[in-house]
């Protein structure tokens, strides 16, 4: 509606009328940048939705909250994120100095890209590892079929660390004495009523 707008001003007899369609071309959103704001809506929706997932969920979210984790990384994920290392938070991105002539477009070319990158940073530097521990809770939480949003090495090595770890409490549970026929002759023992034992004699 914007375009149309500034179309209809445009073929307005009116100067002043004109002078505005003028401004307003020059000042309009244009396509490449429409582009990037939904690219931009799309990214920052992934960390809305996590958040309003964890925020409304009624039961333990430690394994839930690493997937989302993971899942927020990939998705981050770009080419030059091996490149460059960017902080969302260094003093001296929050001293610059942003422009705001309106009346340059904003080059998009890359943009969306580059802020992927910062957000990919600092949830690295938040998250460096993501331990075998955490990623067995992911496994044995009925939630999550598989962890197939991991790498295959560490869905192989988290698969090998949980199959030692059964293996061991399968050990343990062979060499704990078997104590239950001690505690059945005690009970049939107690079973024995006095009475019982003064007519025997």
């Amino acid at each position: 509606w914007i375009k149309l707008l500034s179309n209809t001003l445009s073929i307005s007899t009116n100067l002043d009328t004109k002078k505005d369609a003028k401004r307003l071309k020059q000042i309009i959103i244009t396509d490449k940048e429409w582009d990037f704001l939904a690219d931009i809506i799309e990214v920052l929706s992934t960390f809305a939705d996590a958040t309003t997932e964890l925020g409304g969920s009624k039961y333990v979210t430690s394994s839930l909250h690493l997937r989302l984790i993971i899942e927020i990384i990939k998705m981050l994920e770009t080419d030059s994120h091996r490149e460059e290392t960017h902080d969302a938070f260094d003093e001296e991105n929050q001293d610059e100095i942003p422009n705001d002539d309106i009346n340059k477009s904003v080059n998009t070319y890359c943009l969306i890209n580059e802020i992927k990158l910062i957000l990919y940073t600092n949830l690295i530097k938040y998250y460096p590892t993501i331990t075998t521990v955490a990623l067995i809770s992911l496994i044995l939480d009925p939630r999550f079929k598989s962890p197939d949003f991991t790498s295959s090495i560490q869905k192989s090595h988290t698969e090998q660390q949980l199959r030692t770890l059964f293996k061991q409490e399968k050990n343990n549970q062979k060499n704990t004495p078997d104590v239950s026929g001690t505690s059945d002759s005690s009970s049939t023992v107690h079973l024995v009523h006095p009475a019982h034992s003064k007519e025997n004699h």
